[in-house]
């Protein structure tokens, strides 16, 4: 009798630990397990999405040659012509044709507002304030105008004009950096050529 009294006892406790062990480890309603679900897909596809603004950014900014390109031939030419037959002519020998300096000057420094204005359409709306450096002496406008011969040079020669389909964004930059370079500089050139004629 007593060992029949003992199975029982034994078979009560252990049943009893189960169903103690059973609730203790609940799980998760179908609604709870739907939320989670939608949260998780939620974040991967947040993932995806910064994902594809990363690439985005990233890749190559392609554009139609024949929206951009026809626009700025003849200011692209002229700059370069500008600069070889007159501005740097001005130089030659030890004076200064301090007119031409200051005529051809002017001249450049429209065909860079005019080739940013249609390049950079964007950062063209943006105004930049240059102090004139004044009184300037012979060597320093020689200085200038070799830096703006280089700038141009570096201008033309930039690879956004060698592939009109495909353009890098790093390649852009710099050419508009020598643009900035030549439109400062010529402003800078022609103020002080004035006060020289």
């Amino acid at each position: 009798m007593k060992y029949y009294l003992f199975i029982f006892f034994v078979f009560v406790f252990f049943s009893g630990n189960s169903l103690v062990v059973k609730s203790q480890t609940s799980v998760p309603s179908p609604a709870s397990s739907g939320k989670v679900g939608e949260k998780f897909f939620e974040m991967r596809e947040r993932a995806n999405e910064l994902t594809r603004v990363r690439q985005e950014l990233n890749k190559p900014e392609e554009r139609k040659p024949e929206e951009t390109f026809p626009l700025i031939k003849k200011d692209f030419e002229q700059l370069q012509i500008i600069n070889t037959e007159k501005l740097q002519k001005s130089s030659i020998g030890n004076s200064l044709n301090y007119k031409l300096v200051a005529k051809s000057s002017k001249e450049i420094n429209n065909r860079a507002q005019t080739l940013k204005s249609t390049l950079f359409p964007a950062v063209a709306s943006k105004k930049q304030t240059v102090e004139f450096p004044e009184n300037l002496t012979p060597k320093d406008f020689m200085n200038i105008i070799i830096a703006i011969d280089n700038s141009v040079y570096h201008f033309v020669s930039n690879p956004i004009f060698q592939n009109t389909k495909v353009v890098i964004p790093e390649d852009s930059q710099n050419a508009e950096q020598e643009l900035n370079k030549i439109i400062i500089l010529s402003e800078i050139l022609e103020s002080n050529a004035r006060k020289m004629k």
